[in-house]
């Protein structure tokens, strides 16, 4: 996905190629730096200019943080099951080894990382 977002001081255009993921219908992305991420903040301080990029479809979108911890407890449990793999679930804090997705709790990660729900705009 390529995230077009304006700088918050600088005012310039802002391409940022970011991993997104496809959940209950909606598109999603990660932040691993949390709220400290640049896109992150851009997208707030200028939230009429994010743009999305997928493939060749073009789109406007906002972004809304996921805060609901029952919604981010499902949504771990399916990325864990379904989507994660090696190295990716390590820098997530799991480990398939020890871990059990039905399980497991997440909440750590959530302290660490946002996951965001990009709204398409018209």
């Amino acid at each position: 996905l390529l995230l077009t977002t304006r700088g918050r001081k600088s005012g310039k255009v802002r391409r940022t190629p970011i991993g997104y993921f496809r959940y209950e219908g909606a598109l999603y992305l990660i932040s691993g730096w949390g709220k400290e991420a640049n896109w992150y903040k851009n997208s707030l301080a200028n939230p009429d200019d994010v743009n999305i990029q997928v493939g060749f479809k073009r789109f406007h979108a906002r972004i809304e943080q996921v805060s609901d911890r029952e919604e981010l407890q499902r949504m771990m449990k399916w990325l864990v099951k379904y989507h994660t793999s090696g190295a990716e679930g390590r820098a997530m804090g799991w480990d398939p080894k020890r871990d059990d997705p039905e399980t497991a709790d997440y909440s750590g990660m959530f302290e660490k990382m946002i996951i965001v729900r990009l709204v398409g705009k018209n």
